[in-house]
């Protein structure tokens, strides 16, 4: 894997020769020379709809960066990373450095704030699509749930199930595009938690610990299943097909064809 090699800036002094193994394709790591010393942080409790691309090793021939780091992660606690600012991609691009458990050995990965942005933007659109999930508090009023939006999808998908649509009908209906790793993993949370809620299964109305362990393993391994299903709109065999995009739509499918296959049970 090509390696880039960059330096962090600290208020006492500039560590070089940081070495970190990124696929080329990687535009983050490829345009700054350098990275700023923002803080140290709990690197678990960062939200992963965050993370853009990672995580990468990280190593480093220089012995004072090697001592920097042993200094600065190694000898804390293991949650601590190291929050670091890329200056020259107009301040949303952080990396975060941090003690890989499992390898022992330094890694980073990507933290690009301009998917909040993205999200206000959405926030901003016409609340007159079906498949709009980010729902405007403004309009929809301040005590009214984000996931309000999908019972109002469910509703309307169930409703039309009784009657068929005409192609004209159809085509005044469109579906959000997901373009981005973010926006794909901070839909399959939500329609994930929306799909166990309307089934009555959330942490708070459930006393069992067994059960409350349950749904945690139900909502990772959908997460997972619904990530590996996505795969196929990437897929070189399916190039050629006409409709290869992903649209929340779609989403909406898997995921509640998996919660059925997981959590249903079939009426006899």
């Amino acid at each position: 894997m090509p390696t880039v090699a960059l330096t962090l800036k600290t208020a006492q002094s500039d560590f070089r020769d940081i070495q970190i193994c990124s696929p080329e394709d990687a535009p983050y790591l490829r345009a700054p020379a350098h990275l700023v010393f923002v803080a140290l942080v709990n690197y678990k409790l960062i939200p992963l709809y965050l993370v853009s691309n990672g995580p990468y090793p990280v190593y480093s021939d220089d012995n004072d960066t090697e001592a920097f780091f042993i200094r600065s992660l190694v000898c804390q606690n293991m949650n601590v990373g190291l929050l670091a600012k890329c200056p020259e991609l107009d301040g949303d691009l952080f990396v975060v450095f941090y003690v890989d458990e499992l390898s022992s050995g330094i890694k980073c990965f990507c933290l690009d704030f301009s998917i909040i942005a993205q999200a206000l933007e959405f926030r901003e659109m016409t609340q007159d699509s079906e498949n709009t999930y980010y729902v405007s508090r403004t309009k929809w009023g301040s005590l009214r749930s984000d996931t309000s939006v999908f019972d109002r999808v469910l509703e309307n998908k169930s409703s039309r199930k009784s009657f068929t649509q005409s192609p004209s009908e159809a085509t005044t209906h469109t579906s959000l595009l997901l373009t981005t790793p973010a926006q794909i993993s901070l839909a399959i949370n939500k329609i994930i938690l929306l799909g166990l809620r309307l089934r009555g299964l959330t942490a708070s109305g459930l006393s069992s610990a067994k059960d409350k362990i349950a749904i945690r393993e139900i909502h990772q391994m959908t997460r997972k299943a619904t990530l590996f299903a996505v795969r196929k709109f990437k897929y070189d065999f399916n190039a050629g097909e006409t409709h290869h995009e992903l649209l929340l739509s779609v989403l909406q499918d898997i995921v509640e064809s998996l919660l059925q296959a997981f959590v249903d049970i079939p009426k006899k």
